[in-house]
């Protein structure tokens, strides 16, 4: 044998592979195939397949140009940039595009206010002590809220969350005015502030000797965006002004209250001031009392033909906080807000009309349970809920 001599790698491989392929064809053809069915849907899509026309030349030919350019042009990328003055020419258009935008970092060394320039002082044995840094709430504890504004302007709406809370503003004439935003703060996951510099003036001034950062929009007149962290939140205003002065007077006048105690025991029932065409209430009320102090009261209401009605409760605000538990299967769940406090509404999909709505103020925790037309009527009976 010739080849023995030339490449006996190659004639001994050759041998092998000839015998096994010859071994394994055999064993193949020896299966017995007699129990598999063909399946109906995998055999059609393979007849379909098979006198399917092959597609015309031309069609190939330009896929296989279409793909000869995008080669063609991520190699002429890869060459232009590794030309050096073709690196640079990009590099210089991204800072430039770059430099069109501020990045504003607040970080709670901002919050101290006219003293942040003390930094250290002294203790009575001379060694020099940091401040603390300040905490910040986890969640909004109390809403904010402006105690001055323009003639005519008013607050149209109001909605919070347990991390942030946005009120909106408008004129007498019902023209919106600027959003309020207050959200809390974290400082080990904060993001940064990236403000668009063009056109724009960026600025920086002073809430309360807390530092902030007003942005004037050239493009667009009397639109600012007003953004400060105070010792508990982070702030916002953005809208339409008539003068930076007006802007600073309003941000100025913005006040937290305290949280307020909640009451140990029901002083005053609550009721609804809007029903339905129709509904009345009962007039009868049932209480339920913890060593002699009325802690929930329930009032029912009823349609004209008593075949609808629905029952609000009104409980005190535990210590340790109001927990109700809400089955998800078969039930749907939205978020709601009444008034500017967040709730949960319930549909209970397998009792149509049927719904549950649960929502806490200040002072109380309040649900609403029972047959509703709708789900706006039964959120236009939660907004009418006072207290008397």
């Amino acid at each position: 044998m010739k080849e023995l001599h030339d490449n006996k790698f190659d004639a001994w491989l050759t041998a092998s592979l000839s015998q096994n392929i010859a071994r394994d064809a055999e064993a193949f053809l020896s299966l017995d195939v007699s129990g598999i069915v063909d399946h109906p849907r995998i055999k059609s899509k393979i007849l379909k397949r098979a006198r399917k026309k092959p597609k015309p030349l031309w069609v190939v030919r330009l896929r296989i140009a279409a793909i000869a350019c995008l080669i063609a042009v991520a190699l002429a990328f890869t060459a232009c940039m590794c030309i050096p003055k073709v690196r640079k020419a990009m590099w210089n258009a991204i800072i430039e595009w770059n430099d069109g935008f501020i990045r504003v970092e607040f970080t709670p060394s901002d919050t101290e206010g006219a003293d942040s320039n003390a930094n250290t002082a002294p203790n009575t044995e001379g060694i020099t002590e940091t401040p603390p840094t300040p905490t910040f709430p986890s969640r909004i504890e109390s809403l904010a809220a402006t105690t001055y504004l323009p003639q005519g302007y008013h607050c149209t709406q109001t909605n919070s969350t347990l991390y942030t809370a946005q009120s909106r503003y408008s004129d007498s004439a019902g023209k919106f005015k600027f959003v309020m935003t207050q959200s809390v703060f974290n400082p080990e996951s904060r993001r940064d502030l990236v403000i668009d510099s063009d056109d724009t003036t960026v600025s920086t001034v002073s809430i309360h000797s807390f530092e902030g950062v007003l942005v004037e929009y050239h493009d667009t007149p009397r639109l600012c965006h007003l953004t400060w962290l105070d010792a508990s939140y982070l702030y916002t205003l953005y809208g339409y002004f008539d003068s930076k002065t007006e802007l600073l007077k309003i941000a100025e006048s913005i006040r937290v209250e305290p949280p307020a105690t909640p009451p140990y025991r029901i002083e005053m029932l609550a009721k609804a001031t809007w029903l339905p065409s129709g509904y009345y209430s009962s007039g009868g009320y049932h209480c339920k009392e913890n060593d002699s102090t009325l802690v929930q009261v329930d009032s029912f209401y009823y349609a004209p033909s008593r075949k609808k009605m629905f029952q609000l409760s009104q409980s005190v605000l535990t210590q340790n906080g109001n927990d109700v538990t809400v089955e998800n299967s078969g039930n749907r769940v939205t978020a709601v807000s009444i008034n500017g406090f967040e709730g949960k509404m319930i549909e209970y999909l397998d009792k149509p009309g049927s719904f549950a709505l649960v929502w806490q103020d200040a002072s109380y925790l309040y649900s609403l349970v029972g047959k509703f037309d709708s789900a706006n009527e039964l959120l236009k009976i939660a907004k009418s809920i006072k207290i008397e």
